[in-house]
């Protein structure tokens, strides 16, 4: 079974035991959602991540422009092979 703590929001995973319906077995472990509910952040630690303002300007950030190639010129033409004739070298 899945449950969400309301002292924390973390969800859960609940084993029961079949017969007894008794909780054998909890995922996190009570020990850690003991821990996180000791050390969850407050308002004074972080007060901009709990304070429900608009971003300012300065902090919204747009994903760059896509660069465009420039436009590839077109493949000089290939010499034509000589015919005839001697070359020296």
């Amino acid at each position: 079974m899945i449950k969400v703590d309301s002292g924390t929001g973390l969800a859960l995973l609940v084993v029961r035991d079949g017969d007894t319906g008794k909780e054998v077995e909890q995922y996190p472990s009570r020990q850690v959602v003991e821990e996180y509910k000791r050390n969850i952040p407050t308002a004074i630690d972080h007060p901009q991540a709990s304070s429900a303002r608009a971003p300012a300007a300065e902090d919204v950030k747009a994903p760059p422009a896509p660069v465009s190639a420039a436009p590839s010129a077109p493949a000089p033409a290939a010499a034509p092979a000589p015919t005839g004739g001697s070359i020296k070298i």
